[in-house]
């Protein structure tokens, strides 16, 4: 009796699945993208991004920052309404304006001398990129260090799981910023796997302004006193305003934070799937939300159980298993 036989048999069927779960995910990835461009919303969330770049192409840098009439979660400002009713709902009165800090635009100035309809197709593609670069830094930070059969499989469900993510597909459909920040977080837990933590924080450091989420990670590190990590992510933080401050200058960024105060002090809303660090203070502060559009009120503790749950779920992994991030 040949011994080797139920190995090897393993070893094809393991090549055999692994190749089918890679084939699947990407076939079906590519299939969404492309699909995904004849919806009557595709590219919504890119709309203002792209309004941003033509601002700065154009030397009007100081009309990302909304006058403090309109507001700071929507605009009716001439450039971001334009472009809303031209290529989305043309009775709107008012648009998505640009609510990140203004150094964060330069990322879409390349873009401004396109069609919209051009310039939205290129971002889906890098969005597409970005996701692949995404679970490629995940799979290169974990190494396989057992049989190289299995290492394939584990590689395919990694491949599967990061390409069919309805978060990472819903991202390339409205052409939203997170695929980016993801992939700058898959970088930083590579570089902290790699042993250099400066620079992890770093690379963390330039998204936190974007998002909440990220911010929860620097809050780890400052309890497990890795103040590298930590350092590099405030210099990080810093470059970014910094840049920032030289966009726009000083007297627009004051007004910028202006604005955030008077959004808390009105009770303002942000839509129930907003993450950024506007949208967090609007939705912890003020109790303001938006579900189905419409204006709803969300009791406090709603709120509280809803931030805490997610340091639950970002601490509990690490506690339960006796691990650390790094």
């Amino acid at each position: 009796m040949n011994n080797a036989a139920p190995k090897l048999m393993e070893t094809n069927a393991l090549r055999l699945t692994s190749a089918l779960l890679i084939a699947f995910a990407l076939a079906f990835f590519v299939y969404y993208g492309i699909d995904t461009m004849s919806d009557p919303i595709f590219a919504i969330d890119f709309s203002p991004y792209y309004v941003a770049g033509q601002l700065l192409a154009e030397g009007r840098a100081s009309e990302l920052i909304p006058l403090p009439a309109e507001g700071l979660m929507t605009s009716s400002s001439p450039p971001f309404l334009a472009n809303f009713q031209r290529y989305f709902f043309p009775d709107s009165k008012s648009a998505t304006g640009w609510i990140y800090l203004p150094g964060y635009a330069w990322l879409f100035r390349p873009l401004a001398g396109l069609e919209f309809p051009v310039a939205a197709r290129l971002w889906l593609l890098i969005n597409a990129l970005l996701s692949i670069g995404a679970v490629a830094l995940i799979a290169w930070a974990r190494p396989w260090q057992g049989d190289e059969c299995y290492g394939r499989w584990r590689l395919a469900w990694i491949v599967f799981f990061g390409l069919t993510f309805q978060p990472v597909l819903d991202n390339m459909w409205h052409g939203n910023i997170s695929a980016l920040i993801l992939v700058v977080f898959c970088l930083s837990y590579l570089l902290l796997r790699r042993g250099h933590n400066g620079l992890a924080g770093l690379a963390l450091g330039l998204i936190v302004m974007l998002k909440f989420y990220p911010a929860l990670i620097v809050l780890y590190f400052v309890w497990r006193r890795n103040w590298a990590y930590v350092a590099g992510a405030l210099l990080g933080a810093a470059a970014i305003g910094v840049l920032s401050w030289l966009t726009v200058g000083a007297e627009s960024l004051i007004r910028y934070a202006d604005l955030i105060v008077a959004e808390l002090e009105a009770g303002g809303v942000a839509a129930f799937n907003n993450q950024s660090l506007t949208g967090f203070l609007l939705h912890a502060l003020t109790q303001g939300d938006v579900n189905g559009w419409e204006d709803v009120t969300v009791p406090l503790a709603v709120t509280v159980l809803r931030y805490a749950a997610i340091l639950v779920l970002v601490g509990s992994p690490a506690l339960a298993a006796a691990v650390t991030l790094e």
